[in-house]
């Protein structure tokens, strides 16, 4: 028996599928996985369907597998990848990879109401998974369905969804995946990781404060704090026996450290508060005493509560979650309803007051640093989550060097990686400690943001970058966001057994190809510094001297305590915390970011967290493009600039080279049609064609034309919905009377019929004996021309396949199949002998007007030929005479190359939803050899079309989990006198119009336009075939 290429296998064992009499090896191609070193596949399951982004109905059927690292699913064709939601890939995941770390709840969701249960981490599952809904820490869902899994493997279905919840929240670090990587070493360039002591040397002595601090060892082999670096800057004159002592006093002997100074005294520290217990305070007060001899004034520092200003960890994940859930929807439905009252749950997220408050608090202490030349102490219980973020953000404003990429990777190492923030408990890398989950490193990055869109060249990164390192947070592939602090970092490093190489996510090019990399680079930030570099003449601006560093000018960065300033604060919302007098000390124009942190001021970080999202995206639109645009003019602008000055003759320099930006690495360089997102390069541009749009397609068949309109799919359904026809029918209903043995209305009894069983219809539309029209009735055109009409005569049979009413096409046997194809074949050659048509067709379900459930078909033979028929007769006749081939032979090869609509084919036959399909899921079955009727068909011709048949059946059938309602036909040569014609236009094929539209109760109905005016259809073919 043949085999089948199935490019969407929707294969259902329940079904009685005999692997026995249809090869199992459907797919052309085997499933194959890339592995990383030191990568292990857990579990598979093949023939599994993951549905597109918002879809319950499109998606791509192939194998899913578990790793040690991710989970990963690969189609079985190759060639429908061009359909997948394609988002950035790098060279550590494929297209469809989802990393482990990467996976924030799993839902198993019942296919028969959609009801949703969340699977616990760690858990053990052993009832049958139909559907799998996998939520990320990104804000992206997949969904994987196992309905079309063979019963075989429905053990390696639990298998995987075990595999998946356990390594998906380990109980523990060391069951990460980057310690069974094998790949390189990471080599980081210019990028601190503040691990060794020269690292902070270099940082004091950058900003010229070494007279003042010096770097301690009194935390060397992290003998005083676990969540201390082993070296850490603090002022000069305190003795490591002094830090010692005092370390007792604090929460997990986290004394006071430095993290940012300039030699007049401004100066930013850090420390957690004093152990719960200890009511001693002059630990405390030897500190800060300590610290003041570095101010030349000798100025007491400024203490700062944290925890009293600022939001707790419990609420910013509440918070979270919330934005979680209105940025996440299920389904196109849900988005629908949320979109009505958007800005009202966005409100009530509190995600914006959140950032607004740290960005507040920020600014205004950066304001009291710079203002009064003072030293603000940040306390916090913890001393390890809100004081890295505040602490950056105030460098941020205050100091440009952390404004470029190198330096903004130097921070984060410095405040957060080196000062131990528990990413691992944060980011829930481990199921360990689910209540200490918070993403405090996102809201940070989330307030960076805000600062880029408003100072757009003040920054030399992107949100690209930005994104990207969130997204980098959460792969395992590098140790630097997975472990809560230095010690154990250095425990991992230091193991006997299993030591941890260092592989720093700060390695790019580990990641990222160079063109993707590209899109990490500011344009306006590179042509403003090339200005500058221009008019200094120097090489770097962060390496400018020290007395320049707070006399620098910058386009957008102004003095904020400059009196005659518009823009300076007019109210102090600290005031509590810093004095009056410190307010009102004069002091030189600064270069500070004047950063706006009024709500109003603020915006959704939606390049973020709405890019997986596909109705929210913008084609050729958006922050992408804006990037691109400015690319292509910083482009013109140093190349006429730098013509400008050949031209005059000037001496001064040109400006610095951009390249590497973007746009020279532009995809649409390829292809100038390419078409951006706004989620771009996480949904990457495509090149629009009009399949995307409303468009017209042309039925060559009948000469018809099709409106389609894709964007409909989007409209909320209220309109009719249809209940779908019940399963089980009765075998032995004394009321049915196409059963074996039962007594039709006209009295004749049935016999006791095995197989099938051919009868005239008792209740024909069509008689074989027929006077004429009746009196009154001209037969020609002697009463008017207008009033036409003519004789007709034939005959209408019944066909029932099996004697078992419960029995349907697709759960019949390939033998009982045959053995209805055989009598279609002897019924048209049998009628077709006196009859100019035989049209065999079956009407399947309550939705079609079928009266009988029973397993059965119709046969009408007439003396006429009907419309239809004719029409195709007329159209496939005028293509031969031109081409001098059939017309559909000629597109059997056209899709046999394109395959974008192929829904299976094996040696003699091919399954396809039509180019010009009328009905959704309208398909058509077509013999590969030229074949005019079906007496004309080869015994192993009828073999297979009954394992097509079969097939695609079942694939309805399990399209809705509902038996599929259908009207189907044969349409071939004509019969009767056509016999004596040359009938070689023609090639046999089958229909089957199905009127379900979205679900197993919404019908499609040809009403209103449809009627009226032209056929239309919401669903293209393209996207039909994925279903």
């Amino acid at each position: 028996m043949s085999s089948f290429k199935a490019y969407i296998d929707v294969r259902d064992y329940d079904t009685q599928y005999d692997p026995d009499e249809v090869d199992a090896g459907e797919f052309n191609a085997k499933s194959e996985i890339r592995l990383l070193p030191g990568e292990a596949i857990i579990s598979s399951a093949e023939q599994v369907l993951k549905f597109a982004t918002l879809s319950e109905r499109q998606g791509l059927s192939g194998a899913l597998f578990v790793t040690n690292f991710k989970i990963s699913f690969v189609t079985a064709d190759k060639s429908s990848f061009r359909l997948v939601d394609r988002s950035v890939r790098n060279k550590i995941l494929d297209e469809c990879d989802i990393c482990l770390a990467n996976v924030d709840t799993v839902y198993h969701v019942q296919d028969s109401n959609n009801r949703k249960k969340k699977l616990p981490p760690a858990g053990n599952i052993h009832t049958k998974i139909q559907s799998i809904e996998i939520h990320c820490k990104d804000f992206r869902v997949h969904t994987f369905s196992f309905k079309f899994t063979p019963k075989p493997q429905e053990k390696a279905v639990v298998n995987i969804v075990n595999a998946l919840l356990h390594h998906s929240f380990p109980l523990k670090p060391q069951l990460l995946f980057v310690f069974d990587y094998r790949g390189p070493v990471s080599k980081v360039d210019g990028t601190p990781l503040f691990l060794v002591a020269s690292d902070w040397h270099h940082e004091i002595k950058r900003l010229g404060c070494d007279k003042k601090w010096r770097i301690s060892h009194v935390n060397e082999n992290f003998m005083m704090s676990r969540s201390l670096p082993e070296t850490f800057v603090v002022p000069g004159q305190l003795l490591d026996e002094q830090i010692y002592k005092a370390s007792h006093h604090f929460k997990d002997n986290r004394v006071p450290v430095w993290s940012w100074s300039l030699p007049d005294g401004c100066a930013v520290v850090r420390s957690a508060g004093i152990h719960p217990g200890i009511t001693d305070s002059r630990a405390m007060a030897v500190m800060l005493d300590v610290i003041r001899s570095t101010h030349p004034l000798k100025k007491f520092p400024h203490i700062v509560d944290l925890d009293s200003l600022l939001p707790n960890l419990k609420d910013i994940q509440q918070s979270y979650m919330k934005l979680k859930d209105l940025c996440v929807s299920d389904t196109t439905t849900q988005f629908w309803e949320q979109d009505v009252r958007y800005f009202s749950l966005l409100e009530n997220t509190k995600w914006l007051s959140t950032v607004a408050t740290c960005l507040s608090i920020s600014k205004e202490l950066a304001l009291f640093v710079y203002q009064s030349q003072s030293i603000v102490f940040l306390q916090e219980q913890d001393g390890r989550d809100l004081s890295c973020l505040v602490s950056s953000l105030i460098q941020i404003i205050l100091d440009s060097h952390y404004r470029t990429t190198s330096g903004f990777q130097s921070l984060i190492q410095k405040e957060w990686i080196a000062m131990g923030h528990p990413f691992c408990d944060r980011l829930h890398h481990t199921s360990r400690l689910e209540n200490e989950e918070c993403p405090l490193f996102l809201l940070f990055l989330d307030c960076v943001w805000q600062m880029l869109q408003q100072f757009p060249s003040s920054f030399q990164f992107t949100e690209t970058y930005l994104t990207s390192l969130w997204d980098a947070a959460h792969l395992t592939v590098f140790d630097t966001f997975l472990f809560n602090c230095s010690r154990d970092l250095w425990l991992a490093n230091k193991d006997t057994q299993k030591p941890l190489p260092p592989r720093s996510v700060w390695d790019w090019k580990r990641l990222y190809a160079d063109e993707e990399k590209a899109l990490f680079e500011n344009p306006l930030y590179a042509v403003k510094n090339a200005k500058k570099k221009s008019k200094t003449n120097t090489k770097d601006l962060t390496n400018r001297p020290k007395s320049e560093f707070r006399q620098s000018s910058d386009d957008e960065d102004f003095d904020l305590f400059d009196k005659s300033s518009k823009s300076a604060p007019k109210k102090k919302s600290m005031s509590h915390v810093l004095s009056d007098s410190a307010l009102n000390h004069k002091k030189p124009a600064c270069q500070v970011l004047p950063v706006k942190a009024d709500i109003y001021a603020l915006n959704l970080w939606n390049y973020c967290y709405l890019r997986w999202n596909p109705l929210v995206q913008i084609f050729g639109g958006g922050s992408p493009v804006v990037y691109m645009e400015r690319c292509q003019l910083v482009k013109d602008i140093v190349s006429l600039h730098n013509k400008v000055l050949r031209l005059s003759d000037e001496t001064q320099s040109p400006l610095g080279s951009v390249e590497g930006l973007a746009f020279s690495l532009l995809p649409r360089a390829a292809n100038p049609k390419l078409e951006l997102t706004s989620a771009y390069p996480y949904s990457p541009g495509n090149t629009p064609t009009m399949f995307d749009q409303q468009h017209l397609r042309y039925n060559p068949l009948k000469d018809q034309w099709i409106l389609v309109s894709p964007h409909r799919l989007q409209r909320p359904w209220m309109g009719q919905t249809e209940e779908p026809s019940e399963q089980g029918h009765n075998n032995f209903d004394v009321n049915n009377p196409l059963r074996p043995g039962a007594v039709r209305g006209n009295g004749k009894t049935n016999p006791l019929y095995e197989h099938t069983y051919v009868f005239d219809n008792d209740f024909p539309a069509l008689l074989e004996t027929n006077p004429g029209p009746g009196p009154g009735l001209a037969t020609d055109s002697s009463e008017h021309p207008l009033l036409k009409c003519a004789s007709a005569r034939g005959i209408c049979r019944v066909m029932c396949f099996h004697p078992l009413s419960s029995m349907t096409l697709p759960l019949m046997t390939l033998k009982e199949i045959i053995h209805v194809i055989d009598k279609w074949a002897d019924q048209m050659k049998d009628l077709g002998e006196k009859y100019t048509w035989v049209q065999i067709f079956e009407n399947r379900g309550d939705v079609m007007g079928c009266s009988n459930p029973h397993p059965h078909c119709q046969i009408w033979a007439s003396s006429f030929l009907p419309d239809e028929p004719r029409i195709k007769d007329k159209m496939q006749l005028e293509y031969y005479r031109k081409h001098g081939r059939p017309l559909l032979l000629d597109y059997i090869e056209i899709e046999l190359k394109k395959k974008d609509r192929i829904v299976a084919e094996n040696e003699h036959w091919l399954i396809l939803v039509p180019y010009w399909a009328t009905w959704p899921f309208e398909t058509m079955l077509l013999p590969k050899r030229h074949v005019l009727r079906l007496q004309d068909l080869k015994r192993e011709e009828k073999e297979s079309l009954a394992a097509a048949m079969k097939l695609l059946l079942t694939k309805y059938d399990n399209l809705f989990q509902v038996s599929f309602p259908y009207s189907m036909g044969w349409h071939g040569a004509p019969t009767g006198d056509y016999f004596e014609e040359d009938n070689q236009h023609w090639q046999l094929h089958a229909l089957y119009f199905p009127p379900l539209l979205r679900s197993a109760n919404v019908k499609k109905f040809m009403v209103g336009y449809e009627m009226l005016a032209q056929v239309q259809r919401d669903l293209t073919p393209e996207t039909v075939r994925c279903c």
